[in-house]
């Protein structure tokens, strides 16, 4: 695909879909494709109709630094044309005060 310089397919069972099914929220669309600004990138999560999205960051995106910035300008080129996207992390699924704090913002986008 072209742009995309890292793409993690995210599987039907993983923590942050199991939690979204918890919290009785809609399902999301696994590893959604999008093109922006000619570039297509692949969405961990989304709700492309409300054009809401997840994306999970891993310890790549923390050790390897050409990776963090590529993240950095997609995420601006997502919110630029108009998705609403949280990157979570590992914490951000095992810490209940984390997890309840993302999953309001996409239970509040979402309405």
């Amino acid at each position: 695909m072209a742009g995309c310089t890292f793409t993690v397919l995210v599987r039907a069972r993983d923590p942050d879909r199991l939690l979204i099914d918890r919290a009785g929220l809609p399902e999301p669309q696994l590893n959604v494709q999008v093109t922006v600004a000619g570039r297509t990138f692949i969405l961990d999560l989304a709700w492309p109709e409300a054009r809401i999205a997840l994306e999970y960051n891993g310890a790549v995106h923390a050790r390897e630094i050409d990776q963090y910035r590529d993240e950095m300008y997609r995420l601006g080129l997502l919110r630029d044309a108009g998705w609403d996207v949280s990157v979570l992390t590992w914490d951000d699924l095992r810490s209940p005060a984390r997890r309840e704090a993302w999953l309001t913002r996409v239970r509040r986008a979402l309405r």
